[in-house]
């Protein structure tokens, strides 16, 4: 379903990967934050173990951000499960303004609101829910992957500032809670290592792939090892490939690029 999804949205030029309604939501060590849509506003709601909680309902939609194409890539959780993000669901395409709303995750109260011109996306969360990683699409319907990844200080508003600029498709992405690893294709794919800590970025190419084979690739932590499956495995410390599979794939060789 993941692979079907991400080539249905590559082939069909795709759109910006927003939020989502229902689902799993974002998913904390003991709860998880599921928004539903609801009386032309939407609900966010904290279900622990399959009950609900509590929620707060807002006048605005406002749905769990999705970083990835892969069906499970949601984000807006700090790592210290002390921030929540969400974003606007809007029924406009590409929209004309991005909002956002930062909550307390313990009474869902809003914090603070972000209202950026153009078209925004939640990319990931400072461990300590401070930096906001957005990602900006600057010609979302005539070039679709070109994007720039920036950062918004909670503390100190302003415009988000930039620090990379890329081309391609988020389809999939692991995080350990500081280090966010996206992967992007379908053409000229490569991993970006973002460290939401000590903001920095770099990136690990993936040269010699098909895009087919890319858009059916996804990732996944395990301890040091990050595994891009199936293509290869990944050392985290070194960001370099310490096993190749399948054996038809010996050839393919990861570079790292800082």
């Amino acid at each position: 379903m993941r692979t079907v999804l991400a080539a249905a949205l590559l082939l069909s030029g795709g759109a910006v990967p927003g939020a989502t309604f229902g689902g799993a939501g974002v998913q904390g060590d003991a709860v998880n934050y599921v928004a539903i849509p609801s009386w032309g506003g939407s609900t966010i709601q904290v279900v622990d173990d399959g009950r609900v909680d509590r929620w707060r309902t807002f006048h605005r939609r406002y749905g769990v951000p999705v970083a990835a194409y892969d069906g499970s890539s949601t984000t807006g959780l700090s790592a210290d499960e002390q921030t929540l993000v969400l974003s606007e669901v809007s029924n406009d395409y590409p929209p004309k303004r991005s909002r956002m709303v930062v909550l307390n995750p313990f009474d869902l109260r809003p914090r603070s609101r972000l209202n950026l011109p153009g078209a925004y996306t939640v990319h990931a969360l400072s461990p300590d829910g401070r930096f906001i990683y957005l990602i900006r699409y600057p010609e979302p319907i005539r070039d679709i992957d070109r994007h720039e990844l920036t950062i918004y200080d909670v503390e100190n508003p302003g415009p988000p500032e930039p620090i990379e600029r890329a081309v391609g498709t988020p389809l999939s992405r692991a995080t350990d809670g500081r280090r966010v690893y996206t992967l992007y294709g379908p053409n000229e794919p490569f991993i970006r290592v973002l460290d939401t800590e000590k903001r920095t970025v770099r990136r690990v190419p993936l040269p010699g792939l098909r895009p087919a084979d890319v858009t059916s690739m996804r990732l996944a932590l395990d301890g040091e090892i990050l595994r891009v499956v199936p293509v290869l495995n990944i050392d985290t410390r070194t960001l370099a490939p310490v096993q190749l599979e399948p054996p038809a794939w010996t050839a393919f060789r990861a570079t790292v690029i800082a």
